[in-house]
């Protein structure tokens, strides 16, 4: 019987040293998480219709599905936070708000 020793440090998934599953680095907005925000659990729960919508940047993490965690650019200057679940394709079910919004924001905060 051979035993081996692995190494106890995550596998980094690129060289901007993120680890595999870990958030993505901050994209700016398109087509991707605008579709996700279109979805109307999404803007009923932020009281907007998605022309209001001005997604500032995001990030990404693969789980049981997608989870973003979005910067949104509010019309008075300041920033909200909010993490979107997108679902597995095989659910059906449309993507959705996890958790409270930050509101009151500045474009420097970062996702916490």
């Amino acid at each position: 019987v051979t035993s081996r020793t692995f190494s106890s440090t995550p596998y980094m998934a690129s060289s901007t040293s993120h680890l595999v599953g870990g958030h993505s680095d901050a994209k700016p907005s398109d087509d991707e998480i605008m579709s996700v925000m279109a979805s109307p659990r999404v803007l009923e729960i932020l009281g907007m219709d998605l022309d209001s919508v001005v997604v500032h940047s995001y990030t990404r993490q693969t789980v049981a599905g997608v989870k973003y965690q979005v910067k949104l650019a509010r019309d008075d200057g300041t920033f909200s936070h909010l993490s979107v679940i997108k679902p597995l394709p095989h659910t059906q079910e449309d993507p959705f708000i996890l958790g409270a919004v930050q509101d009151g924001l500045s474009a420097e905060d970062t996702f916490s």
